[in-house]
């Protein structure tokens, strides 16, 4: 893979900051209990944000890297993994719903799509077509 300069003022640095007594796992988990429900209510974003001490802009982008990690564990593809480093709640994210991904065969380590976050991504797709 090549690697090329970002452009001036981007980052792909991931990271947002949080009230030193809480943890970017809490962060989170917090976040993909309240993504289950998410219509893209401000309210929720809002909430984490108070909840977490962080920007709302922070907030905002927890929300899209918590569900960007969902998505890429449901690709069933382990080297789809976020890097720790530059997007930990992506990270985070990813391990926890690939936990809930059903095994491919029962000797396999392998995944296969399924389980609740299937469930989730598709009534997310659902609820985006009807509005």
């Amino acid at each position: 893979m090549r690697n090329m300069p970002l452009p001036d003022g981007w980052t792909d640095d991931m990271n947002v900051t949080i009230r030193p007594d809480r943890t970017i796992l809490e962060l989170t988990r917090t976040v993909m209990e309240r993504v289950r429900s998410f219509d893209g209510e401000p309210e929720l974003v809002l909430a984490t944000a108070r909840e977490f001490g962080m920007s709302e802009g922070d907030a905002w982008l927890a929300f899209d890297r918590v569900q960007g990690g969902i998505i890429r564990a449901l690709t069933t593809r382990l080297d789809n993994c976020p890097d720790r480093d530059k997007d930990p709640m992506a990270w985070h994210a990813f391990r926890l719903a690939w936990d809930t991904l059903p095994a491919l065969h029962w000797w396999s380590r392998r995944k296969r799509r399924g389980g609740p976050w299937a469930d989730w991504y598709n009534a997310r797709r659902e609820r985006q077509k009807q509005g």
